[in-house]
């Protein structure tokens, strides 16, 4: 494989749309009698989420247990051929296991030999689009039995950390429960409690207990098991629970407020997570991998939010272009006792106004360039086998309109977790690390341009800033001085106001704070690219060259989203307004 036929990230090839993912848990004991009614409520809802969401792929993360799990995978995918047959385009949907063992350890300990169940099993995972365990994914990896002294074979803990895998990329959870806590640790309970933000008792990570993860959905379907003694709940009804948005609704009274009519409200709704990524995918074919500038060859997804970064941010510099503008129309207008009644319009205008377009504007930009650099670092980190999530790293807890940017950051994870997870899916090394080395080289030389174009605007306004105040100052002496005959003191005051707004707008951009992190992320970057040039194989321990590689292209990437998390927080802060 050559390097040019590569992203610039280093991936074989672009993802592509965005996925919803959907994670299932279910008991694995359901009653005979109840399958049709479980099955058929299944499909309506899989056959609602692809009438809603047309043009974006659906993720079935399933852990293929005996029982719904099985269900659920078999149903998806006969429901997705039948979708394919009808339709001429469809997009990627993919069933994605995730197992809690490694495979043959799995259905040698967790099957009968010769069960149904087992074949059942064995069939999926041959038609399954990506089979993930702790043997291609870390966050799988059984628990280290000698750490705690514990050698059973039956550990729940595997279990445990399979629940949080699903909850964690999952944005929406098909629950096929009773409603009754079994008190097993990975259980169907357990799993429904982490989705919906409440504290379970059995808790094993610290993601449990501080609700660190962005929001999910549930929907429950009511399923009685065998080994209830009585029926305890209606068959087949289905419930629906939205967001538990700051993870503060932790008691069953302020939960059930969290309850929705339909699907649709979790779904469709405006504003929603998943509307927002069907409206990325609805457009995503307008841009298709091409190479930008000389970063080699983009995907769709980033170039999508690059574009939108750069409108976005056009039209917030041209609002506070128009602020600075105001400005002095309000220092002039309540000056002059002739104006003032104008001047105190505008005054109300920029108290009421200003605020909100600045907000607007800002706001968008700051969700799309988070979006466009954390993809960055997510691809590099996928392409070199970090194990690592940008989600975890990136603080949407600043703001809840950047919690989006963080569930489409793992559905883009387990997306690339579930292409690599074939071998014929991962380019070379040395192909990677190439890549790797562009980018990094060409950060610190486009940050070095960034820094030298920012110093000469910065100077710029404080040039002109301090060349009105001298000439107001000139101005109002000469005018101190008598000679009120030649000078209008309309021309010192209107020097004055202009002064204010150019210091005033050069603080709004932020010229100085920028350059400052800048300054720090170019330095990180050039000792990264020694460090790649410095990076020896080890004769004595094979693989040593590939580990250093993978620490460099980590360590920029943590320094990418520390940048970056640190100027989210300073733009936020950042509202000029005129009248203040």
């Amino acid at each position: 494989m050559a390097i040019q036929d590569l992203l610039g990230t280093g991936l074989v090839q672009d993802p592509g749309a965005v996925p919803l993912v959907i994670a299932v848990a279910g008991h694995r004991d359901p009653r005979p009698q109840d399958l049709p009614f479980l099955r058929d409520r299944f499909c309506d809802l899989i056959r609602e989420l692809l009438a809603a969401l047309p043009h974006t792929p659906l993720i079935l993360l399933n852990g293929l247990a005996a029982g719904m799990d099985l269900e659920a995978a078999e149903l998806f995918l006969d429901l997705i051929a039948e979708h394919r047959q009808q339709y001429l385009y469809t997009p990627k949907h993919q069933l994605v296991a995730a197992l809690p063992k490694p495979r043959q350890l799995y259905l040698e300990e967790d099957f009968s030999e010769y069960s149904i169940e087992r074949a059942r099993l064995e069939r999926l995972l041959l038609r399954c689009d990506a089979v993930l365990d702790g043997d291609n994914c870390p966050e799988l990896a059984l628990p280290d039995p000698a750490r705690d002294h514990c050698g059973d074979q039956l550990d729940p803990r595997c279990y445990g950390r399979q629940g949080m895998f699903l909850v964690r990329h999952g944005y929406l959870l098909v629950a096929f429960s009773n409603g009754i806590d079994s008190g097993k640790v990975g259980g169907t309970s357990q799993t429904i409690a982490m989705q919906r933000g409440e504290v379970y008792p059995l808790f094993l990570q610290v993601d449990e207990v501080i609700a660190s993860r962005e929001p999910g959905v549930v929907v429950e379907i009511t399923t009685p098991r065998i080994s209830d003694h009585e029926l305890n709940c209606p068959v087949a009804h289905v419930r629906y629970w939205g967001e538990n948005l700051d993870g503060g609704k932790i008691d069953s009274r302020a939960l059930a407020t969290l309850e929705r009519p339909n699907l649709a409200a979790l779904v469709a709704a405006k504003g929603c997570i998943p509307a927002r990524i069907e409206a990325i995918n609805r457009d995503l074919s307008a841009w298709p991998p091409q190479p930008v500038h000389n970063t080699g060859v983009q995907s769709s997804l980033w170039r999508y939010a690059d574009h939108h970064a750069n409108a976005a941010k056009n039209g917030y510099v041209r609002i506070c272009r128009a602020v600075m503008i105001a400005s002095v129309l309000i220092g002039l207008g309540t000056s002059q006792q002739e104006w003032q009644a104008a001047g105190l319009l505008v005054v109300l205008a920029a108290v009421l106004i200003f605020p909100k377009l600045q907000s607007g504007p800002k706001l968008v930009f700051i969700q799309w360039r988070c979006l466009a650099e954390s993809l960055l670092v997510t691809d590099f980190w996928s392409s070199v086998g970090v194990n690592g999530d940008t989600a975890d790293l990136f603080h949407s807890q600043t703001s809840q309109n950047f919690v989006w940017i963080r569930t489409v950051l793992r559905a883009r994870r387990l997306q690339l977790m579930a292409l690599h997870s074939s071998p014929d899916c991962v380019a070379p090394m040395p192909e990677v690390i190439e890549c790797s080395r562009n980018w990094i080289d060409g950060q610190e030389q486009w940050l070095g341009q960034k820094i030298s174009k920012q110093q000469r605007w910065d100077q710029q306004y404080v040039l002109g800033g301090s060349l009105t105040f001298l000439l107001a100052l000139a101005l109002s002496i000469a005018f101190w001085l008598g000679r009120s005959g030649s000078i209008h003191s309309l021309w010192s005051e209107t020097m004055i106001n202009i002064s204010v707004a150019c210091f005033g707008y050069r603080e709004l951009m932020g010229y100085g704070d920028t350059n400052a992190r800048y300054g720090r992320s170019r330095a990180q970057f050039a000792r990264a690219s020694k460090a790649l040039s410095l990076a020896r194989p080890d004769p004595h321990r094979p693989g040593m060259l590939q580990l250093r590689q993978r620490l460099v292209v980590e360590a920029v990437g943590r320094e990418k989203i520390d940048e970056l998390n640190d100027w989210v927080g300073d733009q936020l802060q950042r509202v000029y307004m005129p009248a203040g």
